[in-house]
């Protein structure tokens, strides 16, 4: 070993001393905190980086708290603890998160966002539930996802197929403006070549955003036939006290088919209320 000459004696007590052993106890717990969280390429909670890294309970609170500061490292609070995430781990797992919204998206373009099961139970399976909900909420928070009515979607996703919703309801207004009140199954309806799944999802966007009515699970109608179907049932009404199958089939010049659903859907609309047969209403007064 060498020696300075004129090397200059410290005592351990001295300020300067002690705040250089600070930074190297600090620079090796950070060095041991990044590297257990790029490893895990996860989200830890505090006590896994505590035992993963060594640490004494409590031991490294400080140093997360710095490194979160300085963006070094990602901290994501949920519903029962927090998780600590590096900066590259975030960035893979946000990109992977993505990636599968727009497969959905892809594979469903008339549905307006996935149901929140698909991000945790298949994007992110690798990822215990709570986990996988927490980073939901920290990518929703970044304006990475968004969520609306219950769906979940890319920030950068909305419904544009607009030539084909418009084609399908073109085929509607013509096909269910000729059924009238005998209706026709929404299924017969699909264009040849078009998968039936894809199809059904156009239908329930054109129902939601008021383009059609769902009489039934088979049957839709156009707008303004249910509201025809509102004013004949409330114009009977004031001169008959019963609506029957057979004068709800004679009211409107409808089958004997359509009749049954057709009154299950004035039951739903709170037009009529069962009244002890299962062939009867009378008019709903609530």
């Amino acid at each position: 070993m060498v020696l300075h000459p004129a090397a200059v004696k410290h005592k351990r007590s001295d300020k300067e001393v002690l705040e250089q052993f600070a930074n190297l106890e600090r620079n090796q717990a950070d060095r041991i905190l990044l590297e257990t969280m790029r490893n895990d390429g996860k989200m830890l909670t505090l006590e896994e980086l505590e035992r993963r890294g060594g640490f004494a309970r409590g031991g490294c609170t400080d140093d997360l708290d710095i490194l979160v500061s300085e963006n070094r490292c990602i901290r994501i609070d949920g519903r029962a603890e927090s998780y600590y995430l590096s900066i590259e781990g975030e960035e893979r797992l946000r990109e992977h998160t993505k990636a599968g919204m727009k497969r959905y998206h892809e594979k469903y373009p008339f549905r307006e966002g996935a149901p929140k099961s698909y991000p945790v139970s298949e994007v992110l399976r690798n990822l215990a539930p709570e986990r996988a909900d927490a980073f939901l909420g920290y990518l929703l928070s970044m304006g990475c996802l968004k969520q609306r009515d219950g769906l979940w979607s890319d920030s950068e996703f909305e419904v544009v197929c607009e030539e084909k919703l418009d084609k399908l309801r073109k085929r509607f207004r013509k096909n269910l403006g000729k059924a009238g009140f005998d209706f026709v199954k929404i299924d017969e309806l699909c264009p040849e070549g078009m998968d039936m799944q894809q199809y059904m999802d156009g239908v329930h966007y054109l129902e939601k955003h008021g383009k059609i009515v769902k009489i039934s699970d088979d049957f839709y109608t156009l707008p303004e036939l249910a509201e025809e179907i509102r004013f004949k049932v409330e114009e009977y009404f004031t001169e008959n006290e019963i609506i029957s199958f057979a004068s709800l089939r004679d009211l409107l010049g409808t089958s004997r088919r359509s009749s049954k659903p057709l009154m299950a859907y004035l039951d739903r609309e709170k037009l009529t209320a069962w009244c002890g047969k299962e062939t009867e209403r009378k008019r709903n007064r609530s």
